[in-house]
């Protein structure tokens, strides 16, 4: 939550919108183990909770089965809710999906990375990015080095920030809170969450 909210506060628009997209599929994972429509009612309690901070956002929740960023780019461009021609895409990822975006073995069959060019950073599209505070994925210096080492067309549309409630995002991760309730560990997975999240976490049973 605080980082969509940053992100809203980052990229100031008349009209703000906020997409929260479930894939039903993943381009190098298996899918979660909650079942789609928890995983929906999560995201609903998650857009409240957005809501009560940015009243004035629309928030929107979809579903798509498509794992890669640019076939759900060219979909919302087709979508009569966000036209091309009146919508500016601003894809929110972390350091670390932004390492996979760029691996071009995800791009067959030429396996490069003209297709972005096309979809994800057409027209007025961006990418925000929030640097990853993990020592595998290096510290923000080397996070801020990798994206300007990009070249011009890909790092002039990608805006690397660092989160401001550090203590609040760092360790957080989907992987951790699933172990964190199986283990029993509240303390290691409620952070991770919000209030709403936790307490459908909880009255379901998820993740046990």
């Amino acid at each position: 939550m605080h980082l969509a909210l940053q992100s809203l506060k980052h990229h100031k628009a008349t009209a703000p919108s906020l997409l929260l997209l479930l894939a039903t599929t993943n381009a190098d994972k298996p899918s979660s183990p909650a079942a789609y429509e928890h995983r929906l009612a999560m995201m609903c309690l998650l857009a409240e909770e957005i809501g009560t901070y940015s009243s004035n956002t629309q928030i929107d929740i979809g579903i798509t089965h498509h794992p890669r960023f640019i076939d759900k780019s060219v979909d919302l461009s087709s979508h009569p809710f966000f036209p091309a021609e009146l919508t500016r895409q601003v894809w929110i990822l972390g350091y670390d999906t932004l390492t996979r975006l760029l691996d071009t073995k995800y791009y067959p069959p030429t396996h490069t990375l003209a297709p972005l060019h096309s979809t994800l950073l057409s027209s007025q599209n961006r990418i925000l990015v929030f640097t990853r505070p993990d020592a595998k994925f290096g510290d923000p210096a080397e996070q801020h080095s990798y994206v300007t080492s990009l070249d011009p067309s890909i790092s002039d549309k990608v805006d690397l920030v660092a989160a401001e409630a550090v203590e609040e995002v760092e360790g957080v991760s989907s992987t951790n809170v699933r172990t964190g309730v199986k283990n029993g560990d509240e303390k290691a997975w409620r952070g991770g969450v919000g209030g709403g999240v936790a307490e459908w976490i909880v009255k379901e049973g998820l993740y046990l």
